[in-house]
């Protein structure tokens, strides 16, 4: 109940407070000096292993957008359509009869 309380060598008719909380704190309390040096180059490793991972993939996306650029281009031109391969003469063309389209 009077756990605040302990008695110590009296001066006079006192009752000496003594703070309990403080004291159990100070059982437990650990004082550990980090290594500040390798913690901050942990650090910095790590910013830059990020830094260079987004950097990668801003190259890997400005690549894949160059790709689909030109991809489309090449859809939009007519390159592709004016192959020796697609063209057909209309004197080979036997089948057709102009006389038939009335």
């Amino acid at each position: 109940m009077w756990s605040n309380l302990k008695k110590t060598e009296r001066h006079g008719a006192r009752s000496g407070l003594y703070p309990c909380e403080k004291r159990r704190l100070n059982k437990t309390k650990t004082s550990a000096t980090p290594d500040f040096r390798a913690l901050r180059e942990e650090r910095d490793r790590k910013e830059t292993e990020k830094r260079k991972q987004i950097q990668r993939e801003l190259k890997q996306k400005k690549i894949e957008e160059d790709k689909r650029k030109r991809e489309e281009a090449e859809l939009r031109s007519y390159s592709t359509l004016m192959k020796s391969e697609n063209m057909t003469a209309n004197t080979t063309n036997e089948d057709y009869d102009s006389d038939d389209f009335m």
